[in-house]
């Protein structure tokens, strides 16, 4: 892996847990339900459209916790089930009504059946919610992925939009 593969990462796991909680006030707290279609490859050429499941818990007093699973629907008429997995922690900053996602972590693309494989992975990247009403909004993400693959790192950018449910029976979910 390049030098610069390898700080990169770090230094954005570095300043999602380095916030100060000053910032993070005013951001959404809470569990976070939601799907985006994912762009996976846009600019490289790859263009894979990805439906992708997303679990996110903000604790607003520290970076919490973000997980998604996606299902690239390709693979599936050649027999094989390819997941894009991607786990790590995720500090919510507050901008208005709008909460700013800074996310990093693990992210794995996984295949069974016909082929498999395992790459294993980097992510780093960032997202923005956009409340609708009081009980969901609007979620995009842009994510920048390096995976290990075949002995070389290789990178991948994805992009998402899709929406997010808001806890129940919170109407307000600042603290």
């Amino acid at each position: 892996m390049r030098r610069r593969h390898r700080i990169v990462p770090a230094l954005f796991l570095f300043l999602v847990t380095a916030i100060p909680s000053s910032l993070t006030a005013q951001a959404r707290t809470g569990l976070l339900l939601g799907g985006t279609f994912d762009a996976y490859g846009f600019g490289e050429g790859l263009g894979a459209f990805v439906p992708t499941f997303r679990v996110t818990h903000l604790a607003g007093t520290g970076p919490g916790v973000d997980a998604a699973l996606g299902v690239l629907p390709h693979g599936l008429s050649e027999g094989t089930l390819v997941m894009a997995l991607d786990a790590g922690l995720a500090q919510g900053l507050g901008l208005g009504p709008a909460t700013l996602l800074l996310k990093a972590g693990v992210s794995n693309l996984l295949a069974v059946g016909q082929t498999s494989f395992l790459f294993p992975g980097l992510q780093g990247g960032a997202g923005l919610i956009l409340p609708v009403d009081r009980r969901g909004g609007l979620r995009m993400e842009l994510t920048r992925h390096w995976y290990l693959a075949h002995g070389t790192v290789a990178p991948l950018w994805s992009a998402g939009l899709g929406f997010v449910v808001f806890p129940p029976g919170r109407h307000d979910l600042r603290r």
